[in-house]
């Protein structure tokens, strides 16, 4: 799946691996309509909560996946992943979930899959980060504007520009420092303000792009 979210960023999906990998993205928003709670798909182990045996789930890699890809998009599909969509906004804030092999427990890629229905306007620090990077993959999904939700954080995100800036300050370094994961920033640095609303009002403003292409 990560082999395949790389080929998706080169535009390259008519390989047989991303291909497959699709159609397993697919199978995992899919599998979302039939969970009504999480208390339904999960078990405790040593404190934690663990996926039981069989449950299919999305990671932020079949969000990517999706995201970069056009060949799976008719109506039908698009409908079913924004169903997904919604479904995963209504089970929001989703906890932290393991995988359970033998004894062992591994975290999964819920990396910025845990919250659907939070809001830019009420996050700050890192949960402002992970904001930003899923809205932009839901915006190029192009399900926004089939999630009532989520059609309201992007309306509440043009009403925070000021004379088409985003002057908001954010102070977590995972903004500006780049890792596996995070990262944001463009500008070498964001010690003038200018650099900082530059980097900024450029992801907001490419989540609004996307959102209504």
């Amino acid at each position: 799946m990560i082999r395949a979210a790389v080929f998706s960023y080169a535009r390259d999906e008519a390989r047989a691996c991303v291909k497959a990998q699709i159609a397993e993205a697919l199978r995992g928003f899919e599998a979302v309509l039939g969970v009504r709670s999480i208390a339904a798909i999960t078990a405790r182990y040593r404190e934690k909560l663990v996926f039981l045996d069989g449950v299919c789930w999305p990671s932020i890699y079949h969000l990517r996946l999706l995201a970069r890809t056009q060949s799976w998009r008719d109506e039908r599909t698009l409908g079913r992943v924004a169903e997904a969509v919604e479904r995963l906004v209504g089970l929001s804030p989703i906890p932290q979930i393991y995988l359970k092999h033998r004894s062992q427990l591994y975290a999964p890629a819920s990396y910025a899959m845990n919250d659907f229905s939070n809001d830019l306007a009420g996050t700050s620090g890192f949960a402002a980060l992970l904001w930003f990077q899923r809205t932009e993959l839901l915006a190029r999904l192009g399900v926004v504007f089939r999630v009532p939700a989520l059609e309201a954080q992007i309306a509440r995100l043009a009403d925070t520009l000021e004379d088409g800036l985003l002057t908001r300050r954010f102070s977590h370094s995972s903004f500006r420092d780049w890792g596996a994961y995070a990262g944001l920033a463009l500008e070498r640095d964001w010690r003038a303000p200018s650099r900082r609303i530059a980097d900024l009002t450029f992801r907001a403003l490419l989540i609004l792009h996307h959102a209504a292409a």
